[in-house]
């Protein structure tokens, strides 16, 4: 995992190619009317967020329209993965921004993250920042990136990020 020299420091820009996106929204395409979800792989350089790569995982929630959870070996693996830097899953049924369990769940992974996307085919109206779809390419995907931080507390919570495609 990618360590922050500075724990104050958080990532305040994501560099998601469009092949990565396009990866993104076809996982999403793909699973609907379930949740799609998967691991994120790149790099982090000062207060940037590079994603390389994207592994599909598998979603094995007690209800998957809803929810998601991944398959622990598949995690696991994927934790293994010293460029993971990410998660990213759909919402299918709602907007792009974290739920009530997007949230409770991140207290149990957040240390392994930098960087957490969410994607809906819903657009959210609350003036959050995202975008709908990189120049030129409409897919109907809007996509949110949140950076990971933690209270001092330890709980972990969800800051808005910049896209740059």
């Amino acid at each position: 995992m990618n360590e922050f020299k500075n724990p104050e420091a958080r990532p305040c820009l994501l560099k998601l190619p469009k092949p990565i996106r396009d990866l993104l929204a076809e996982d999403g395409l793909n699973r609907y009317p379930q949740e799609a979800c998967g691991a994120l792989f790149g790099s982090l350089e000062q207060e940037v967020v590079q994603v390389n790569g994207y592994a599909p995982l598998s979603n094995i929630a007690a209800n998957p329209l809803h929810a998601f959870v991944f398959d622990p070996a598949e995690w696991v693996r994927c934790c293994y993965n010293s460029d993971l830097v990410g998660i990213f899953h759909t919402h299918p049924t709602s907007p792009p921004c974290p739920s009530l369990s997007d949230m409770e769940g991140l207290q149990y992974f957040g240390s392994l993250l930098s960087l957490y996307l969410i994607g809906s085919s819903i657009p959210e109206g609350n003036g959050s920042v995202q975008t709908k779809e990189p120049p030129g390419s409409p897919d109907g995907l809007y996509l949110n990136a949140y950076s990971v931080a933690r209270r001092s507390n330890g709980s972990y919570f969800l800051e808005n990020l910049i896209m740059s495609y």
